[in-house]
């Protein structure tokens, strides 16, 4: 009989106004979920070893097998900043950071493929693979201070202010730290039945990491198991490449009537042009280990 799953959440946030339009938000946001439902293989062999894996499956009659059952858990702790600036003087942003870490032993209901020893779930517990550890947002509106109505401007004829006066710019500017990454093996070094399995770590992948389309990590890091062994590397160990954009919206005003206007309006994604790359190769049997193709 499968146990009831449950979750918990909780937060803790301080609010300070700095000025009259702009207060600084800290928090802390946490969650948990336990006995959560997960499928994974049920019938591999029990233990690694040579020879014919079949005696040492829990069920000798039948082969692979895959089973849910309410076995899974996940952590979820974050620190979470934001400045906000109410418009005034042309100009309103808010400009959020989240520092975040998820640990789990499986992250989607059918995610197999973290699962490398059903009788030892602890081996698995690691990084969600949605873990993205760290977000920045910076969102804006500036009214350029030109025109009739601003800062500069306030006294040029209509001809003038229909080109030059009346335009503001806003945007959201994002970075986003790497999707995590998992290194894996897809033959069955530990002879138990499983396709995939772990390598092994002999250093820190993210170190001295080359971040090139041929080697995005350090692929020297990691070593074949011993035979009849399972591998000692963390699920989703590396990263891949930062998301890093910019959208920018340039827009003119043109004023009709008191109560109409025009509006010209220009919008630019990703106006840099900035590369991010897609995820570097993870099996370590692959040629393209470690290369993003």
């Amino acid at each position: 009989e499968n146990p009831s799953p449950y979750s918990s959440q909780w937060n803790f946030f301080i609010q300070r106004q700095l000025e009259d339009d702009l207060t600084l938000d800290i928090g802390y946001v946490g969650s948990a979920s336990r006995k959560q439902i997960g499928y994974s293989p049920i019938n591999t062999a029990l233990t690694p070893g040579p020879g014919d894996l079949q005696p040492r499956r829990l069920l000798t009659s039948f082969g692979d097998l895959d089973g849910g059952s309410n076995q899974y858990s996940g952590e979820y702790n974050a620190l979470q900043a934001k400045l906000s600036k109410r418009f005034s003087q042309g100009l309103q942003f808010n400009f959020n950071y989240t520092y975040q870490k998820s640990l789990d032993n499986q992250s989607s209901l059918a995610e197999s493929n973290k699962t490398q020893d059903p009788f030892n779930r602890r081996s698995d517990w690691s990084r969600s693979s949605w873990d993205i550890n760290h977000v920045v947002v910076f969102s804006y509106v500036y009214e350029l201070p030109f025109g009739r109505g601003r800062q500069f401007g306030g006294s040029w004829n209509r001809a003038v202010d229909a080109i030059a006066g009346g335009w503001s710019v806003e945007g959201i500017t994002r970075f986003d730290s790497g999707p995590p990454i998992m290194v894996f093996t897809n033959q069955d070094i530990a002879n138990t039945g499983r396709k995939t399995q772990r390598v092994n770590a002999i250093s820190d992948p993210n170190e001295n990491a080359p971040n090139t389309a041929d080697e995005f990590f350090n692929t020297s890091a990691f070593v074949r198991p011993e035979p009849f062994t399972f591998g000692n590397a963390s699920p989703f160990i590396t990263n891949a490449d930062n998301i890093v954009s910019f959208d920018v919206a340039l827009q003119k005003r043109f004023v009709i009537h008191e109560q109409h206007a025009f509006e010209l309006r220009g919008e630019f994604f990703n106006i840099g042009n900035t590369v991010s790359f897609s995820d570097p190769q993870g099996n370590f049997n692959n040629n393209a280990f470690g290369r993003v193709s």
